[in-house]
């Protein structure tokens, strides 16, 4: 009986030993560097002294879709936060998606370091002349700081309507646990067309570049801590991949 009894102690112990290893190495924090060609991608500023954006040959369209300003080239800076959205689909025109809830001003627009005017809580600005631009030597590229989503929702498509989507990426993990300050590698994850990537409990701001160039879709780098990542599908997947849920948890 006393046997009996110490060998249920000794299984309970190893159990909790078991459970307590693997809160200890379980990682607390994860840095994901993502590279990926997407549609659309999505970010909310925080840091407005952090973004700031060059723009050529744009048009800039108000809350009720008129025009501000035609061909426009100059430099957008932000004066509060703000939800911003880019949006590429295929070789179309590139539309960058401004809003905040604050009703306050997001940002404004300089010329030659002159303001030209500021804008309201809502605007769009469409760049149509990408060849063009790239031709006299301009880059389209767009330095981001805030809190990061890529890819689009498929969930059906409307007549007439096409969806951005991710077309691919890769997804390349360091984490670390609380034993050591020191990041281990933790593995490389592939994104498919129709995946989105989300991130949960966003430690910092992700810092980004979104490019726009002569192929389609949209090109976006960026690196962001976060407690885990999330890739909702659909979308195929390695055969030998750790994941097995359809939401895949990264």
């Amino acid at each position: 009986m006393k046997l009996k009894f110490y060998v249920v102690i000794v299984i309970a112990g190893l159990f909790l030993f078991t459970i307590l290893i693997d809160k200890i190495l379980s990682p607390i924090s994860t840095i994901y560097n993502i590279t990926a060609k997407t549609e659309k991608a999505k970010c909310f500023i925080v840091d407005i002294g952090g973004s700031s954006f060059n723009i050529y040959r744009s048009t800039i369209f108000d809350e009720n879709d008129s025009i501000i300003v035609e061909n426009f080239s100059g430099n957008f800076r932000f004066l509060n936060s703000a939800w911003v959205e880019f949006e590429r689909i295929s070789l179309g025109s590139v539309l960058i998606s401004f809003q905040n809830d604050t009703l306050q001003p997001i940002g404004a627009f300089y010329k030659d370091e002159e303001l030209v005017f500021k804008t309201k809580d809502k605007f769009q600005i469409i760049i149509d002349s990408i060849e063009v631009t790239k031709n006299e030597g301009f880059s389209l590229i767009f330095p981001i700081t805030g809190i990061f989503e890529i890819g689009g929702d498929v969930a059906g498509q409307v007549e007439g309507i096409t969806t951005p989507i991710l077309r691919e990426g890769t997804v390349t993990m360091a984490a670390s646990s609380k034993l050591s300050k020191s990041y281990y590698k933790a593995g490389i994850e592939n994104l498919y067309m129709g995946d989105k990537l989300i991130f949960e409990d966003q430690k910092e701001n992700a810092i980004a570049f979104v490019s726009i160039d002569n192929q389609d879709a949209l090109n976006i780098a960026f690196r962001v801590e976060a407690t885990k990542a999330v890739k909702l599908k659909p979308g195929p997947r390695d055969i030998n991949s750790e994941f097995k849920n359809l939401c895949d948890t990264l």
